[in-house]
């Protein structure tokens, strides 16, 4: 089991990087829907730290408050029509991906590649 999720961790944190591709071959929403900046925070930190640990061969606890930091920052910094395309597609926009990488380097966090 962890083993599996650390094969799928970096798509976490990488998919909040990509450009938007909105799924229109699903029929069902997305589940950020309705997400509130807080969700979108906390889903950002979680795949930010398992991403991170990987990355910087660290336990999470180390990297936990850097990636808190990322979270905060990024969400704090997207505008309406960005948080509008992240509750559609689960993914950071072209221009919130320029702040998620900002973010990243001013928290201390490696970009993946």
């Amino acid at each position: 089991m962890r083993k599996s999720f650390l094969r799928l961790a970096p798509a976490l944190l990488l998919s909040a990087c990509m450009r938007a591709e909105p799924d229109t071959t699903s029929s069902t929403a997305s589940p950020f829907a309705f997400a509130e900046p807080d969700a979108i925070r906390t889903h950002a930190a979680e795949g930010c730290t398992a991403v991170q640990a990987e990355l910087l061969a660290l336990p999470r606890e180390l990297v936990r408050d850097r990636c808190r930091c990322y979270a905060r920052r990024t969400v704090a910094r997207l505008d309406e029509d960005e948080i509008a395309s992240y509750r559609r597609t689960g993914l950071f926009d072209e221009t919130a991906r320029q702040k998620a990488f900002a973010s990243l380097e001013a928290c201390g966090l490696q970009r993946p590649e």
